[in-house]
């Protein structure tokens, strides 16, 4: 008895570190603004390419000065669980010298100066070996500072996958959750153990804060591998995203309630939002959650586009409640974290939350999400509502376990809309 209850606080203490080494999208600088990666000439997408599929990655953002650095960056293999790997950088990737940003571009007549960066890989001197997670972190060279890392995947497509994403089968969720259903079919692909080696993960919209992890087959054949739920594989729908656009500060998106030039900016302030739970679903065309810095002259958005201050606004009559939760504007634009630098504040004299953001002119989805202060889930539900017709964006990535090489292969991918 001793013994397992030895094995069982080793392996919830083994978890506990594992979890601790997970890298996550972070922006550790206050000078980083609008940060993208994504496949090149496919900025609405995951950041996901395919091994030597000759596609490549692109990585966009500004630096808040009107001095340029030299910006490097490094890249890492990690676990499905990303957590970094300790294996020689010459045993996922074909590398030669330093990484650095080949594209610096300073502002061109904007209120807020600012340095553009972006570089795309592989290339000719840098070229992936292995499929699998792998993180992005980018340092001043002249600081050694870090300044954000992000995740980013290549994959194999060695297994093929078919969904069917419907309202949830058990009528208690019916209304409010999405239910995904997968086939892994492996087409000859050699799986000894597909419990133990096989591991899926389910994305909504491109989030990692809410995705599912690790559902083990519910059947399995001979070719086939099922992974089909009523639980165990739902997702809260959520709502259509808020979006507004500040492509032209001169012609105010329907969303902006006023525009004004404060000091040494300009300032929009959107209109008011109030809580959606108990409405009816209303469609609302979105990105997903997606941001894309525009101007008025497309090709010039990366270095003409301006930041503007961005005043939201959502109305929250129950005082008692606002005092329990923390209250956050989230999106793809700040990688869904949740830091001072999107967190709300609440009136009390006006019974509303408030945020101010410094966000580069474009168009922008965003959500109100909560944190209650005893839970550190992530919620939209009490904000936004949640309705089963909602139009989500699902990814699911297929991890094989290769005992021969201690590595984790992404050995399969899909992307599908749910329709309704």
């Amino acid at each position: 008895m001793r013994n397992l209850i030895f094995l069982i606080m080793f392996a919830l203490h083994s978890v506990c570190i594992a979890q601790s080494q997970q890298v996550e999208n972070t922006v550790f600088s206050s000078k980083v603004a609008s940060v993208q990666m994504f496949p090149s000439g496919q900025p609405l997408q995951s950041p996901i390419i395919q091994l030597l599929g000759g596609t490549t990655m692109s990585v966009h953002f500004d630096y808040l000065d009107s001095e340029i650095s030299d910006m490097r960056y490094e890249i890492q293999l990690c676990t499905k669980h990303w957590v970094p790997v300790t294996h020689s950088l010459s045993s996922y990737a074909k590398s030669l010298g330093t990484h650095y940003f080949d594209t610096i571009q300073n502002s061109v007549n904007t209120h807020v100066p600012y340095v553009h960066y972006s570089t795309s890989f592989p290339y000719d001197d840098f070229e992936f070996l292995l499929s699998g997670n792998y993180i992005f972190r980018v340092f001043n060279d002249y600081t050694n500072e870090l300044l954000f890392q992000l995740r980013f995947m290549v994959i194999e497509q060695l297994v093929e996958l078919t969904t069917n994403i419907r309202a949830a089968t058990n009528v208690m969720y019916r209304d409010t959750h999405q239910e995904v259903d997968v086939d892994v079919h492996l087409h000859g692909f050699k799986v000894h153990d597909p419990v133990r080696d096989m591991y899926l993960v389910y994305m909504q919209n491109g989030r990692w804060d809410n995705a599912i992890h690790g559902l083990k087959p519910s059947f399995i054949s001979a070719d086939k591998l099922q992974y089909d739920y009523e639980r165990e594989n739902l997702f809260e729908a959520g709502a259509e995203y808020h979006h507004f656009s500040c492509k032209n500060i001169y012609a105010p998106h329907v969303q902006v309630n006023e525009v004004f030039f404060n000091q040494s900016q300009f300032e929009l302030s959107l209109k008011p939002h109030k809580s959606e739970t108990y409405s009816v679903y209303a469609s609302r065309s979105d990105l997903n959650g997606r941001f894309l810095p525009s101007f008025e002259r497309p090709n010039d958005a990366h270095t003409d586009a301006d930041y503007v201050r961005v005043n939201f606004i959502l109305n929250y009559p129950n005082t008692f409640a606002a005092d329990s939760i923390d209250m956050y504007v989230c999106g793809h634009f700040n990688m869904w974290q949740t830091n001072e630098a999107n967190r709300m504040t609440y009136n009390f004299e006006k019974k509303q939350f408030e945020a101010s953001l410094i966000l580069k002119q474009g168009y922008y989805d965003y959500l109100f999400a909560y944190r209650d202060k005893r839970n550190y889930t992530l919620q939209t539900f009490e904000t936004m509502g949640s309705f089963s017709q909602t139009k989500n964006e699902y990814e699911i990535l297929v991890y094989f376990y290769d005992m021969i090489h201690d590595y984790d292969r992404i050995i399969g991918y899909t992307r599908v809309l749910s329709e309704y």
